[in-house]
């Protein structure tokens, strides 16, 4: 199978494609862009919604936490409890999303450097 790809100022396209088919070649007309993947952008988007899910887990315990009650009861104080315990999950699963997502940024910016280097 053969390709020929050209760059008319928009983006890459395969013009032809030649294939063997029941013995013989056979051209297939292929317009359709070949895409290119920006993972930088990707992993930019996970780190900025693990920093969105952090800011709202600390929204989440300033606003059904806030300032404990000196003398609480039982129940008021499980209440409590539950959700800081609640407010610091959403708090770790933000702060891995984040980590996640930066980790990546980080692999598809040196890859992206390394496969222009080659060039």
């Amino acid at each position: 199978m053969s390709t020929t790809a050209y760059t008319d100022g928009v983006g890459p396209y395969v013009t032809r494609r030649t294939e063997l088919m029941a013995g013989g070649p056979m051209t297939v007309a292929a317009s359709s862009p070949v895409v290119r993947r920006r993972w930088w952008l990707y992993s930019l988007l996970l780190a900025s919604i693990g920093c969105a899910v952090a800011f709202l887990g600390v929204i989440y315990g300033a606003l059904l936490v806030g300032v404990p009650s000196q003398d609480p009861t039982p129940e008021m104080a499980r209440r409590e409890a539950f959700h800081v315990a609640v407010s610091g999950w959403i708090m770790i699963i933000g702060g891995g999303l984040f980590v996640c997502g930066g980790f990546a940024l980080l692999c598809a910016l040196s890859v992206r450097a390394a496969s222009r280097g080659r060039g």
